[in-house]
């Protein structure tokens, strides 16, 4: 079975609030996910409950064909969050962030190379900037050697500049250990190459799995999504 995590009819409330609905996909090993839907329309919901944060009040989650529960699902999945925020004088370096997942040493020593930190690794997490703290993040996330990576919003406060090295990476992760990704995000302008498939997510339901060039051929697709 390639199958790494299956969403069976997941709903999820929040007191009288439907957050999710009927959410059904799979995700086999080495698929990149793009899922795109404007704010609100509960990306990061279903993020947090693909990594068991949120329970579903209805349907369940398989992660590599086990029901989860409330498993905790940290010794093959690595999160990035939207943001990180430190105070800039915690005294917090951004190595510390990464050895934080304990990463073996030559494991460690690649990222060092591959994602050009070497400068900031001793600088405090803190004094960052927003694309240097998120390939921090990205590193202490592939330092467990994840079979999924899932990605929330990674462009937030990033200027092109910043979000095409992180893209750079994630493309070097890709390549070297080919995990699972599924990536949260609000835009639809820029796609990754590495992307085989879009989800778009509107009011709780997925309503679109296609291939990237199948979802630009859709009409009215940016008035669907943000609408």
């Amino acid at each position: 079975m390639n199958e790494i995590i299956s969403f069976y009819d997941v709903t999820v409330k929040i007191g009288q609030k439907t957050i999710l609905s009927n959410i059904d996909f799979k995700l086999n090993r080495g698929d990149f996910i793009l899922l795109i839907g404007a704010n609100g329309s509960g990306k990061t919901t279903l993020l947090k409950t693909a990594l068991g944060f949120i329970k579903p009040s209805f349907g369940s989650i398989i992660y590599k064909n086990e029901i989860s529960g409330y498993k905790d699902i940290k010794n093959f999945c690595g999160y990035v969050p939207q943001r990180l925020d430190i105070d800039r004088y915690f005294p917090v370096i951004a190595e510390d962030v990464i050895n934080f997942a304990k990463p073996e040493k030559n494991l460690l020593n690649y990222i060092i190379k591959e994602f050009r930190i070497k400068d900031i690794i001793r600088k405090p997490f803190g004094m960052l900037s927003g694309g240097e703290r998120q390939k921090i993040l990205l590193a202490m996330a592939l330092s467990k050697k994840p079979d999924i990576l899932l990605l929330d919003e990674p462009n937030l406060n990033l200027d092109i500049n910043a979000y095409r090295d992180f893209l750079r990476c994630l493309l070097l992760i890709k390549k070297e250990f080919n995990p699972t990704i599924l990536m949260v995000t609000h835009l639809i302008s820029i796609i990754p190459k590495m992307v085989n498939r879009v989800f778009v997510i509107k009011d709780g339901r997925i309503i679109y799995k296609k291939a990237p060039y199948e979802i630009f051929k859709i009409k009215n697709i940016m008035e669907i999504i943000y609408g």
